[in-house]
């Protein structure tokens, strides 16, 4: 047989199923498969852990001794029963509430806006107007000094981070020149919640300043503390 009936090596076809490199074809599709799955390098590297979320104890560890101490007897205090100076502006006042209730359902309940005439006899009346995904927006009529004054909240209300917050709306009417305040919530080893509140109001000329600040000192601790006995009960305490 001449040397040139044979087919040069360099043209031989390779035979069904193997492919040009001597891997039969399965093996190469496989090994196509796995160059696609495999995870990239840089995404699989370990993503960096979420810092845990902060606890009660620690807010608490940054606070003024005599705060704690009247906290642990009273359940409420703010930063004013202890002659502390306010924060950020006159007007607003901060304070603290232990809850006995876990901080799922202390959320649960205080996101519930409307219900809070069931502890605010001053509230006459709360009807929602409208609600995105914020939050409701509010009227409220309140009682103050034998007058009724009706105004408008608008609430932004944060389940994860379990914070709550409030201010007027100024797109509608108001008889008050400023309302806002702001609830966050942290876990306590104990299973409680320790509660971080501020408030800030300012009924203008309809009342003398003097009168809204004593007002607000003297019925702020107490409406705190009723919403606290409110919480920890199921929403079936009433002052």
């Amino acid at each position: 047989m001449s040397d040139l009936s044979r087919t040069p090596a360099a043209r031989r076809r390779p035979r069904p199923g193997a492919c040009r490199f001597g891997l039969p074809r399965w093996a190469a599709l496989l090994a196509g498969f796995a160059l696609v799955s495999a995870p990239d390098a840089a995404s699989a590297e370990a993503q960096p852990e979420q810092a845990p979320p902060v606890m009660g104890e620690e807010i608490l560890a940054a606070q003024p001794r005599a705060l704690v101490e009247r906290l642990r007897q009273k359940k409420v205090v703010t930063l004013q029963d202890i002659g502390a100076a306010r924060a950020r502006d006159d007007d607003l006042i901060v304070g603290f509430v232990l809850f006995e209730s876990d901080k799922q359902k202390v959320y649960r309940f205080l996101s519930q806006t409307t219900r809070q005439v069931e502890y605010r006899p001053e509230l006459t009346s709360i009807e929602t107007l409208s609600r995105d995904a914020e939050g409701p927006v509010d009227r409220q009529s309140i009682r103050i000094v034998f007058r009724r004054f009706v105004y408008h909240l608008r609430w932004h209300l944060d389940p994860v981070g379990y914070r709550l917050r409030w201010e007027l709306d100024e797109s509608r009417h108001n008889d008050l020149d400023r309302v806002r305040g702001s609830w966050e919530l942290f876990d306590l080893e104990n299973g409680g919640t320790l509660g971080r509140f501020t408030a800030s109001v300012d009924v203008g000329k309809a009342v003398p300043r003097m009168l809204q600040d004593y007002i607000t000192r003297r019925n702020l601790p107490r409406t705190m503390e009723d919403n606290r006995r409110w919480v920890d009960s199921g929403g079936t305490y009433r002052p």
